[in-house]
């Protein structure tokens, strides 16, 4: 990873983006982000819980931001791709969470297929707190099936309870908010529901197979399988 000396001048910290040299005064909230990524790792390579498993997999982050998450991913992954609207993210991630395995791209994540070419296929692809963000978020579920594997795995999440003025408002709601079944059925438009497991993460680092609702503020987590794999959590 880059020194400081070698940081982007160009990436404001709005709020809404994850920069984890600018949250120093906000180190709970940068672990819950982080926390996300690490929970991801079980489906992006055996060696997540063995060591000793050489990295094969692909793994797609999509919205990566700056691209922390993608650098924590390429640990495991033989290869970690990054996707991200904002060339300013994009150029940081570069400059400062780049290894060997990691490769940046600027592009749409609802237009996968205008960044990525055909023979660019995944095993698993992440992508935390970003439906919100979308007016279509069926085309880039849609864009994510066509680049998985058979077999392969997408995790996704959303929040509830979020006042964030980034967020695309939802019917009824002030905010790009989902709960549950909202989250849980717009992945099920493109996945196999046979294939879906609901996790639950409380506003820091615990991760529930329950939603709990007594915290105002949560994040809903769907893992996903495609067709033509077996099924399993790592």
């Amino acid at each position: 990873m880059k020194t400081r000396t070698q940081w982007s001048p160009n990436l404001e910290w709005t709020g809404e983006q994850v920069i984890p040299e600018l949250m120093c005064g906000d180190a709970r909230e940068l672990q819950a982000h982080m926390s996300r990524y690490v929970f991801a790792l079980r489906w992006c390579s055996e060696q997540a819980t063995r060591p000793d498993v050489p990295p094969t997999k692909r793994v797609l982050d999509a919205a990566c931001g700056c691209g922390f998450g993608t650098y924590i991913l390429s640990s495991v992954a033989k290869e970690a791709f990054g996707v991200d609207l904002s060339l300013n993210c994009v150029n940081y991630a570069r400059a400062v969470y780049s290894t060997p395995r990691t490769f940046y791209f600027t592009g749409d994540v609802t237009r996968l297929d205008a960044i990525l070419s055909a023979g660019d296929f995944f095993d698993t692809c992440v992508s935390f707190e970003t439906v919100e963000h979308l007016k279509e978020p069926e085309a880039f579920l849609q864009g994510v099936y066509r680049l998985l594997v058979p077999g392969g795995h997408l995790a996704i999440s959303a929040p509830h309870g979020s006042s964030s003025c980034f967020h695309v408002p939802r019917e009824g709601q002030p905010h790009g908010n989902y709960t549950r079944a909202q989250l849980w059925e717009l992945v099920a438009k493109v996945f196999p529901r046979k294939g879906m497991e609901y996790w639950c993460q409380d506003e820091r680092t615990n991760f529930y197979r329950e939603e709990q609702t007594a915290c105002p503020i949560r994040t809903h987590i769907v893992v996903a399988c495609k067709e033509g794999g077996a099924s399993s959590e790592g």
